[in-house]
């Protein structure tokens, strides 16, 4: 990838930003649709508030990838819709690039598609209603070009045309950072996979991909999957988007939950909808994925300054669900009869993206798993690390892993018995692999029902691992400088009934007493595998006081756990995203508070904790708390000054609307109070 000296800006200074969206399918007019899916009819009025969020992130251009309109080239209805359109868009205050969809000019070759293909009569008319099907453009020091993948082996004269053109193109466009955009990708889970409804055929995709990497294109982005997908190709980026109006209802196979009535059997799932904001930053760009604007009402301005998304949050997350999956979409009957589509899940990665979570906690086994440690170098490139952990020592297959590897790895936690934890200090080979590598290593202690005495005729199996807070004595005699040697602190445990604040500042302050950093994986699971923790608000309530907490504690590196729901089993509860990885209100408030709080939290600030009727509070120095709602009436005078400030801000963490709730309101989500940093100090 082409990109200026770093030396000659600042790498964190973003340059500009473009939108990418998808498939909007517009209708001939708001209530009509040739489709019988209701979803369908509802696709005008997703536009125009896409359209609406657009304005309000202020891109500097957008480029729609396809499928404009949904009224195939060969009904009659196509002119008016293209006509709606275009009024649609008009609003749009940023440049409008367009890229030619199937339902724009004909679907790719091919006598089993279910509409015609593309045609010389279908390819005129698109051009005298939208303009050229391929073409290229500038931007600061970045070059971006339109394709129309629809003419790839289809023998027409244009495709031959566009061939010598895009070869030309990118051939004089060498030196700048370029990125290409297509409607249909040339792959979605692997460059071998077979030709399908949702891909590029062979030779087409062969050739292109060979282009695109003999040019060291940055970014690819392909649309008409209705679907979010990324992959990685040579140094190549390629991400498909997902839609503005409907989802392709066949990818609901991936998920191990079947959709909610209201979702169509997948196809009005409207977490699903959405869009991508790309930042171009001088050495690297960050896509951004924005899906929540259905959801909240109106799009409102942010009622606290965010940072560039570029920045992850601080908290990482714990992948007790399988994080990157891949299955096969089943024969349908609409688009793909006469073979099983080979894919891969995304959706968990699309949560993480929308979330803004760059770390996951994994065991040390998906490092060695081939296919896993793949996806992991893959994501790697986008800033995700992996935050490792086993029972017991690494074996030689595991320490020859880490070895190679070490790159992906933010941590490594050692679970031992409380018989072994001492004779950890002992072990060269652990201390020679941290010095290889530069790993850090943190201890962790397991606990059993089976250390303890069990009267009577009850008894529970469990399994907990980790230090508490409290292990203070304990954690000073295993202080050895022999262990010292060996790893860079202890991996905690905080338990649903601790305020999540206050057990970090204890770990905290362990960790200052030994000279040591710490981890701490905060559960959201009950004590008990057998109670369900459902209440989304309590939930909320934990995962921002949690977020304010590591915000203000860098010397302890903060897990949650958990990422998803576990929705059956033991120590069921409810994650940060339902099984469909849509966010929760716990999503959201991370989301939220990932984008805000770099600006506006004090570093080093002091906290304060305390509880409300049972729900905690948390101060970060004098200007951010995390209080209930709808009021905080008992959290200390700090706060209570905040409140009569004129220019504090108080902001739902759930809907991201300002304001504040009345106080005969029922509880609702997490509110962050915050005023302006004094002196930006």
């Amino acid at each position: 990838m082409h990109s200026p000296n770093p030396r000659d800006r600042n790498p964190n200074e973003m340059l500009f930003s473009f939108a990418v969206i998808a498939d909007s399918h517009i209708n001939p007019s708001d209530d009509q649709s040739s489709s019988p899916w209701h979803s369908n009819r509802l696709a005008n009025e997703r536009s125009g508030r896409a359209v609406a969020e657009l304005n309000r992130l202020a891109p500097a251009f957008v480029i729609h990838l396809g499928d404009l309109v949904h009224p195939v080239p060969a009904l009659d209805t196509f002119m008016a819709a293209a006509q709606r359109f275009q009024e649609i868009y008009a609003d749009l205050d940023a440049p409008l690039h367009l890229v030619p969809g199937n339902h724009d000019v004909g679907d790719k070759p091919g006598e089993w598609l279910p509409a015609q293909s593309i045609t010389a009569s279908y390819l005129e008319s698109y051009r005298a209603t939208f303009g050229p099907d391929y073409f290229s453009f500038d931007h600061r020091d970045c070059h971006f070009v339109v394709i129309n993948a629809q003419l790839l082996n289809s023998g027409l004269s244009a495709e031959g045309e566009q061939r010598a053109w895009l070869i030309e193109d990118l051939r004089a466009s060498a030196g700048k950072r370029q990125f290409v955009f297509t409607h249909y990708p040339p792959f979605i889970a692997d460059r071998t996979e077979i030709g399908h409804y949702d891909n590029i055929d062979e030779p087409a995709r062969s050739w292109l991909l060979g282009l695109l990497s003999e040019h060291g294109v940055e970014g690819l982005f392909a649309g008409h999957v209705h679907n979010f997908f990324y992959n990685r190709h040579h140094d190549g980026h390629h991400y498909v988007a997902p839609s503005v109006a409907f989802v392709r209802q066949d990818y609901s196979e991936l998920f191990r939950i079947a959709p909610e009535e209201e979702h169509e059997f997948g196809r009005n799932d409207v977490g699903k909808l959405g869009f991508f904001l790309v930042e171009v930053y001088p050495d690297r760009h960050v896509t951004r994925i924005i899906r929540d604007y259905l959801d909240r009402g109106e799009p409102t301005t942010p009622a606290l300054h965010e940072e560039p998304m570029a920045r992850a949050s601080v908290v990482g997350l714990d992948a007790r669900q399988i994080w990157t999956e891949r299955t096969a979409i089943p024969y349908g009957g609409v688009v793909d009869e006469f073979n099983r589509k080979p894919i891969r899940s995304d959706y968990p990665l699309m949560a993480l993206w929308d979330i803004n979570v760059s770390r996951l906690r994994v065991p040390l086994n998906d490092l060695l798993d081939p296919d896993m440690r793949s996806r992991m170098t893959e994501l790697h490139t986008s800033g995700h690390r992996f935050q490792l952990f086993n029972y017991g020592l690494p074996d030689t297959a595991g320490a020859a892993a880490l070895r190679a590897h070490a790159h992906l790895v933010s941590a490594l936690e050692i679970i031992q018995p409380p018989r072994l934890l001492a004779d950890v200090g002992q072990h060269g080979d652990l201390e020679a692999l941290r010095h290889a590598t530069g790993i850090d290593v943190y201890l962790s202690v397991v606990h059993t029902s089976a250390e303890g005495s069990h009267g009577g005729d009850g008894y529970a199996h469990y399994i907990r691992h980790g230090f508490n807070s409290r292990d203070v004595s304990a954690l000073s005699e295993l202080n050895s400088s022999d262990l010292r040697n060996v790893i860079s602190g202890f991996a905690f445990t905080v338990d649903w009934t601790e305020h999540p604040a206050a057990a970090l500042q204890r770990i905290d302050a362990i960790s200052s007493q030994l000279g040591l950093n710490a981890l701490a994986l905060v559960r959201l699971a009950a004590d008990h595998p057998g109670d369900s923790i459902e209440d989304d608000l309590r939930i909320a309530d934990r995962v921002a006081h949690t977020a304010l907490a590591a915000h203000c504690l860098p010397r302890i590196s903060v897990t949650l756990d958990t990422f998803a729901d576990v929705d059956r089993g033991y120590f069921p509860r409810h994650g940060l995203t339902d099984r469909r990885y849509n966010l929760r209100p716990a999503g959201r408030a991370l989301k939220r508070l990932a984008a805000a709080l770099p600006a506006i939290v004090p570093t080093g600030a002091a906290l304060t904790t305390g509880e409300i009727d049972g729900r905690p509070w948390t101060r970060a120095g004098d200007n951010v708390a995390i209080v209930p709602s709808p009021s905080p009436v008992g959290a200390d005078s700090r706060v209570a000054e905040m409140l009569t400030d004129p220019t504090t801000t108080i902001l739902n963490l759930d809907d991201g609307i300002p304001g504040w709730a009345s106080n005969d309101a029922p509880p609702s989500s997490p509110l962050l109070v915050g005023r302006p940093l004094q002196n930006g100090a």
